[in-house]
């Protein structure tokens, strides 16, 4: 399981290739993470139940981290090709 950690991955399909090595046949891994293409009011919304309710250091960087987040229509292909 990897939650919150592919954005920040300098080598994304090198993650992906790791999980499907380590993987026994038939495995699944699950990946939690924010999508980069996610609509605009779903993501200021995010933001301001993160700006309300987090602590201060991750409000600090939440937003700018949440942009950076893989695209969800690359995940399919990109996951495909790692196994």
């Amino acid at each position: 399981m990897s939650k919150h950690f592919v954005r920040l991955a300098q080598d994304v399909d090198a993650v992906f290739a790791e999980m499907a090595r380590v993987l026994r046949p038939g495995g699944r891994a699950y990946v939690i993470d924010f999508d980069g293409e996610a609509p605009w009011l779903t993501g200021r919304l995010l933001e301001l139940w993160v700006r309300l309710t987090a602590p201060g250091f991750l409000r600090e960087s939440f937003a700018a981290s949440r942009r950076s987040g893989l695209p969800f229509s690359l995940l399919p292909a990109r996951l495909a090709a790692a196994a």
